[in-house]
């Protein structure tokens, strides 16, 4: 980072968010200390996709071959017949984002590899803090730890999750989070016991995200086969009322699981029996937030902290890595404008599009649990070929088209956070003569 001051830095969680922020940030020179109120790192977790846009971010930070050890490209997202198992619509991922690849892994292994790069650049975990408490003035944020500890830095990264403690101290009027009607199970298993059963193999024989729905709605599925660490991820999602205040509970129901699945394909089913045991995941969301950042601009919420969406776009995730880097590339290019105007700008900046990102998370949900029929009644009203095997060359990117539409779709996945943050910068400077 030539001719900058380093910052000093306080994240709050150990989790995707706070880990990728970390490495990120001490990388360009920042001083990053990480609270943690577990008492020692514990990655653990499903599947979970990286997108072309935050695939490329990871490989500026030098991470592209620890994680190509742990992931594979998922060149197509099929959608089938929850009863035949048929593909009625094939969506190829792949189309023109070159060496920014659709990676597939497991949450797990990317946190471990997070943590190690972090870890490489100096980063300084402190597992068992609790932290109770933040506060900041025009020049520092300060961290209150339960020790009676003040640590104070010049920016607080609040990445603690959808339940963050942390969101009502700096935005006291958040709303809480809104809960859903779906609750999803997440099994893993190995790529060898799904092949060796003859009803489930094809699961295994594709590293393509599969979204399994019945004609009429209810529950659906979304399978994948990672082929580089040779394990599947399934998520299983239940339509149901669930008064189980946890959000997240590592013993899930697989007996109920089954029985709510009888009738669905047979790979399905097969999958189903072959597990063990199951994760379960009450679907929740942080409703659209005004701002994500303090009054000082000294504490911002980061991640699922500010904006945790519906999985159903497969782009949570993906979305912090870009909220990372343009924060990053913000506190590194422009440090002389001061840290409470550079939060400002990066909030401004992507709270539009993570909006619409969880909005499209939210319509797929509704489609999934509407049904393969409603699904297809939605293609032929945009006309979308089953198979979209089309050259994005020529087609201009739109926030506002059509989920289903190519326009939208480039701009989901083909988007560049940096650009976007530079036009926006230019034009605001320009305002100003």
């Amino acid at each position: 980072m030539p001719d900058q001051t380093p910052l000093k830095i306080a994240i709050v969680g150990a989790g995707l968010g706070g880990l990728v922020a970390a490495l990120s940030l001490a990388r360009n020179g920042h001083e990053v200390q990480l609270f943690e109120r577990r008492p020692t790192f514990e990655p653990k977790g499903g599947g979970i996709m990286i997108r072309p846009v935050a695939s490329h971010f990871l490989q500026q930070w030098g991470l592209k071959a620890d994680m190509e050890n742990i992931s594979d490209i998922s060149k197509a997202t099929l959608y089938r017949d929850g009863g035949t198992g048929k593909v009625f619509v094939r969506r190829n991922n792949d189309v023109t984002f070159g060496d920014k690849p659709d990676w597939g892994c497991f949450r797990e292994d990317a946190q471990k590899v997070f943590y190690d790069h972090a870890l490489q650049h100096g980063v300084r975990f402190r597992f068992g803090a609790t932290v109770t408490d933040v506060s900041e003035d025009d020049l520092t944020a300060r961290v209150h730890l339960s020790t009676g500890e003040v640590v104070e830095v010049d920016l607080l990264l609040a990445a603690d999750g959808i339940l963050s403690r942390l969101r009502p101290k700096i935005l006291p009027n958040a709303p809480s989070p809104a809960l859903g009607y779906s609750t999803i199970y997440q099994i893993r298993l190995s790529e060898d016991d799904v092949l060796a059963d003859p009803d489930a193999r094809e699961l295994a024989n594709t590293p393509d995200l599969s979204v399994w729905m019945k004609r009429a709605g209810g529950g659906y599925a979304v399978v994948r086969c990672n082929k580089t660490v040779h394990r599947l991820s399934g998520a299983f999602g239940i339509l149901e009322r669930d008064d189980d205040p946890r959000l997240w509970d590592e013993n899930g129901d697989i007996e109920y699981v089954r029985n709510y699945f009888k009738g669905y394909s047979k790979a399905l089913t097969s999958f189903l029996q072959i597990a063990k045991r199951c994760d379960r995941w009450r679907l929740a969301e942080i409703p659209d937030l005004p701002q994500w950042i303090s009054p000082k601009g000294r504490l911002v919420l980061l991640g699922d902290s500010s904006h945790a969406m519906l999985p159903d776009a497969t782009q949570g995730f993906s979305t912090i890595v870009e909220d990372v880097g343009v924060l990053s590339h913000l506190l590194s290019k422009y440090q002389g404008r001061g840290v409470p105007s550079l939060t400002k700008i990066w909030q401004e900046v992507r709270i539009p599009r993570v909006n619409r990102i969880k909005d499209w998370a939210k319509s797929n949900h509704t489609m999934y649990t509407k049904g393969a029929d409603a699904q297809l009644k939605a293609v032929e009203k945009d006309r979308t070929p089953p198979t979209q095997d089309i050259s994005l060359d020529k087609v201009e990117p739109d926030m506002n088209a059509s989920y289903r539409s190519p326009a939208f779709f480039k701009w989901a996945f083909g988007f560049d956070p940096i650009e976007d943050v530079e036009r926006y910068i230019q034009k605001k400077d320009q305002a100003r003569l």
